[in-house]
């Protein structure tokens, strides 16, 4: 959730550290993944699966990019609080339902 509260990856050199030190480890990560290039990062440090929460909400044309530059290694997660999602850590509640965001995801 650090990089989720922070809009930034927090924990990027740890990570990195456990990706070198356990190459077959499949690892995934999620929270503050705003932009291509930290995608792109994480990707060639060795990470298996990237976590695209927030960005899946606000920046959907974001989670399609994402799918066509890395194909099988991109999963949105959405938080959700009484049916509607949440964002930013939870930190933000939209009054989006999570069950129709899902199916929109799911179609494209």
């Amino acid at each position: 959730l650090n990089g989720a509260f922070e809009g930034k990856p927090i924990n990027a050199t740890s990570v990195t550290e456990i990706t070198k030190e356990f190459p077959d480890l499949p690892v995934q990560i999620g929270g503050g993944i705003r932009n291509m290039e930290i995608a792109n990062t994480y990707i060639e440090a060795g990470i298996s699966y990237l976590i695209i929460g927030t960005m899946a909400v606000t920046h959907p044309e974001f989670v399609s990019e994402l799918c066509r530059e890395f194909p099988g290694k991109i999963i949105v997660g959405l938080d959700a609080n009484n049916g509607l999602v949440a964002t930013e850590g939870w930190a933000k509640q939209t009054d989006l339902h999570v069950v129709d965001l899902s199916k929109k995801f799911e179609q494209d």
